[in-house]
């Protein structure tokens, strides 16, 4: 039983953190994006 509550708190935080990163980078594609349009 730790074990698997181990391993889904692992995956959540897995999901957490590559939800940040993939907001992250669409932000700033999105912000790059606005300045060469503003150019």
């Amino acid at each position: 039983m730790r074990y698997k509550n181990l391993q889904r708190s692992f995956l959540l935080k897995v999901g957490i953190n590559t939800k940040i990163t993939i907001l992250s980078m669409f932000l700033k594609i999105t912000s790059v994006e606005i300045k060469n349009k503003h150019i």
